[in-house]
């Protein structure tokens, strides 16, 4: 299956998530999918948004989901931000201008139905972090709203 296959089977599958959540009574108007790709070599996470973009992940992006409730497969609520240590760092390009670097390490934390962390006794871990060697699988993430300067 060539790219564009892939990206408008991503869309459909989203859109299909989406409508089934509505029916449900969740509202949902956004979604993308996690996934991790390879660049000249080097995994990195990837992701595939509902209006058919893909790109690599990067801090910026990141940045706009704090605070953002990402349902993953609409089911299970969590929080998804960056772990590397030199995410405040100023990335720049080969010329000296600024870049935005790629996130290389998430950290996901398992939030409760209304969007809050768990308390610290809960019975089982509610937070980890994620690379893409250990995204083995593609994750299906929707949120209520489109992250602030995230594409369409």
């Amino acid at each position: 299956m060539d790219a564009r296959n892939i990206v408008e089977t991503v869309q459909e599958k989203l859109r299909q998530v989406i409508a089934g959540a509505a029916s449900e009574g969740e509202t949902y108007h956004y979604g993308f999918l996690l996934h991790r790709r390879e660049d000249f070599g080097q995994l990195q996470f990837g992701l595939i948004t509902l209006g058919g973009e893909s790109m690599p992940l990067t801090h910026r992006m990141l940045n706009a989901l704090q605070g953002v409730v990402c349902w993953v497969y609409g089911e299970v609520p969590a929080g998804i931000e960056t772990a590397d240590r030199d995410r405040h760092a100023m990335h720049v390009d080969d010329e000296g201008r600024p870049a935005d670097a790629m996130a290389r390490t998430l950290m996901v934390t398992l939030l409760t139905p209304d969007g809050s962390r768990p308390d610290s006794s809960a019975l089982c871990p509610s937070q980890g972090t994620m690379t893409p060697v250990t995204l083995t699988e593609p994750l299906l993430l929707l949120t209520a709203t489109r992250p602030a300067g995230w594409p369409l």
